[in-house]
This record gives C-alpha cells, structure tokens and sequence, in this order.
C-alpha cells in the first residue's frame, strides 16, 4: 500500500514588538489553518530533526543543512506532512524516506516513535472513527511531544491513550463535538496547561463544567458557543488561568473579573453590545491584565465610563475594533499610558480621536481604517515617531 505525500512549507508567524516579552504580545497564524482544510487530511508534525537523517532511511542520506538555534537549542524546528491512505498502515516497519527538510514519506505509523524531539503534531481526521493505535502507541512513547492539533471527531479511548501521553502540554480540538466524558479523559494528564476548543457546534454546560474541573489550566480559548445554562460562576475555580478566550453573554465578564492571574483576554460574540459594554468595568479587578480584544463583530458602544477604570491597568494591548467610540471614549482611551499596541480599526475615528490617540507616547503599533485626512495621519505620524501605523482610506471590510 502506498502512502500519499503532501510537500507543504507551513509557517508561523509570531509578531513582536520592541520590549514585549514573548507572552505579552502573541498574535498567532499558521499551522492550524492546515487543519480547516480537508485537502490535508493525514498528520502534521513539527520537530525537531537530527543532523543526520540516514538511520530513517533505506539509503544514506546526506547531512541535512544545519545551524544552532537562536535559543541555544540543538537543532531548528521542521514541519513534515503526510497523509496515510485509508485502511490498514503496511508491515515493512521503521522504514522512511527523506524527500527534503519540510516533508517524510513514512510507510507506518510506528516509525513515529524514532523520530527524535517530536513537538508538535497536527492528526486530521475526516470521519469519525477512532484513530489508529499505532499511531496513538507511536505517540505515547514520545517524552518531547508537547502540542497536539486535532481536527475531527475523537473518541474517550482515543483521549484516554492520548492521556499517557508524558508531558503533553497543549490540545487544541477544532470541530471535535467534544462531550463530558471526553474532556473527562484530559483530566488525567497532569502536564496539560493549555486547551483550545474550536467548533459551530454548541458546548453542553456538563461539558463546561468538566473544563473548569480542570484546575491546573492556564490557558483556555474556548470559540465555540456556550450552552444556554453553562454555570460560568465555576470559571473563578480556574485560579491558576492566565489566558482566557471566550464568548460573552451577561454576566460573563463579571464572574471573568475574579480571575486575578489573568493576563490575556480575547472575548465577545453570542453576548448583546449591552452585556459586554456591562461588562468591562469589572475588569478593573484584574490588576494583571496586559491584553484586553474584543472579538470583531462585538459592537460595542464604548464611552468614558466604560474605559474609565482600565487606565490603572497594565494593559499593553487593546483590540477594540469593529466598536463606536464617543468622544468620551476616546478621551478615556488617552488616558490608557501604557498601551503599546491599539487595534481601532473599523471604528472611522473622527479628527478629536486621532487627536486623543497621540497622547498615547509610548504606542509602538496602531491600526486603523477610515481615515480620509492624510494630513491629519501625518500629524499622528510626526507625533508619536516610534509607532508603526498600519492605516487606510478603506472603510470596507
């Protein structure tokens, strides 16, 4: 049985600004695109490969090119794609070629467990059938193996292998109908410190309360739709979370404000432009905050009492797109010294906006849209010299 190669370059991007440190500025594409595509349908695997590949390969290969990483590390990080024909994996074992440094034809699943410094792994699945155990026994036997991508639906036997896995760190589970007793499984694996749940379909509240059962979390993204009567008071047992993704509805951002660890927040969707502008001023609580995104397509009205109490905050960056910002408000974001990164783009801010945004002296990145006064922009521009502007006419999304 042959097996089918996808060559693929997969790139991340990570943007950094001067000053931030890796955590306080993370703004995220790449490899988990791949699995919203039903093209690539197989596995994805980062890591980190050996100097010399050979021992892989039923033929030497040459020394692949090769420099020490930045960090120090051993080797630079690879992304190798393949995708299995369906049926049963072939017998001749521990058998792969090298086709170039991005991709690997493997002939089973098993030849995972030789590669060395596994990281990341991305596995796609179409159907919803439970995931080959070779590949699963491959996977558990590999202690560098600290992210794990699935796409599609999973079984609590699959999770429950997936649990043995040691010193898993990171799943994201993108349209996984993910249910009590999955996420029950997770709960076994005492490296998890980070869980992404990507899906349309809605979130039971038994599952909601088996996430937050996991204490330990300090990063979950949940962009999927919360069920009707999902207890989000639970959400304060979750004191170790410093990241936070998740739709808002009344009273979520309240029972949000008792997370004092927390860091990053990216909320809105699902919740009335009443709810969240509600909202916001309970986060004034969170003395640790240094991101604050409200999701395109949260309208939100904001005025000088919305923003008022968030200038006592560290707050770094600010995402309030797609918002109407009164005067008012802009006056009250002016007074946020600390921002380093805002996000106003689809808010068409009028000549005093600007005009406020200048007083902003320590802002190193501005987005914007709808300006149609290139002499006003060459003003902001002139006044704040250290900041990259990223603006236009274009008032179209």
């Amino acid at each position: 049985m042959k097996v089918s190669v996808l060559v693929a370059l997969v790139c991340t991007l990570t943007f950094s600004l001067p000053g931030f440190a890796a955590e306080d500025w993370l703004i995220e594409y790449g490899p988990k695109r791949l699995m919203n595509d039903p093209r690539y349908a197989g596995v994805c695997l980062k890591a980190d490969l050996p100097k010399d590949l050979s021992y892989l390969s039923s033929k030497p290969e040459p020394r692949p090119p090769y420099k020490k990483s930045e960090t120090g590390g051993s080797a630079d990080p690879r992304y190798l794609l393949f995708t299995p024909n369906l049926g049963d994996p072939p017998q001749d074992k521990e058998r792969a070629e090298m086709i170039n440094l991005n991709s690997v034809v493997l002939s089973d699943y098993g030849v995972l467990a030789f590669l060395p410094k596994l990281r990341e792994a991305w596995i796609v699945t179409d159907k919803p059938e439970q995931l080959p155990q070779a590949l699963l026994d491959a996977l558990g036997t590999d202690r560098s193996l600290k992210c794990l991508c699935i796409r599609g639906d999973v079984s609590s036997l699959d999770l429950a292998v997936l649990g043995r896995v040691p010193g898993l760190e990171t799943i994201y589970f993108s349209d996984s109908h993910l249910t009590a007793r999955n996420i029950e499984q997770l709960a076994a694996i005492k490296s998890l410190h980070c869980i992404e749940v990507s899906d349309e379909h809605e979130l039971s509240a038994a599952s909601v309360a088996s996430l937050v059962a996991i204490k330990r979390l300090r990063d979950l993204r949940l962009s999927c739709p919360l069920a009707a009567d999902a207890d989000l008071s639970l959400l304060k047992d979750l004191s170790q979370l410093r990241r936070l993704h998740i739709p808002v509805r009344a009273n979520t951002l309240e029972q949000v404000s008792k997370l004092i660890k927390l860091k990053v927040l990216k909320a809105g969707g699902g919740a009335s432009d009443t709810s969240i502008e509600a909202g916001i001023p309970h986060l004034s609580t969170l003395k640790n905050l240094i991101s604050l995104e409200l999701l395109e397509g949260s309208y939100v009205h904001i005025t000088g009492e919305t923003l008022g109490d968030l200038r006592y905050l560290p707050l770094k960056y600010l995402v309030v797109n797609s918002c109407h910002i009164t005067p008012d408000g802009y006056r009250s974001l002016s007074d946020i010294k600390s921002l380093r990164g805002l996000d106003i783009t689809w808010t068409r801010p009028p000549h005093t906006g600007l005009m406020a945004v200048s007083n902003l002296r320590n802002l190193r990145r501005l987005d914007a849209s709808c300006i149609d006064d290139y002499d006003q922009l060459k003003v902001l521009a002139d006044t704040l010299p250290q900041c990259s502007i990223q603006a236009s006419k274009n008032c179209n999304r």
